[in-house]
């Protein structure tokens, strides 16, 4: 009865050590994946033309408050190409 008893206690450290890996294994790679997303979304932001940038900020700056066509309108009148600004606001709006 006591070597079972033993055995049990046994079993039950080992199940919860297993466990406790687990989680922190799964933490670690949550925190590993976190950082190659900020990574990749730095590296997207710096591969944007100075052009696209500027387009994609004034679109995400009035887009809660104004109508698509009259942010198209903005940047038009601002000298961009309307191929470009189309492009733009299908990726950003």
């Amino acid at each position: 009865m006591f070597e079972l008893l033993k055995l049990i206690i046994i079993i039950t450290g080992g199940i919860i050590a297993c466990i406790i890996i687990f989680i922190k294994q799964k933490k670690a790679l949550k925190k590993k994946k976190e950082a190659n997303s900020n990574i990749q979304n730095k590296n997207n932001i710096e591969s944007l033309s100075q052009e696209e940038l500027n387009a994609k900020n004034y679109i995400e700056q009035y887009k809660g408050s104004y109508p698509l066509e009259s942010i198209k309108q903005g940047l038009l009148q601002s000298g961009y190409p309307e191929d470009k600004v189309n492009e733009w606001l299908n990726k950003y709006f």
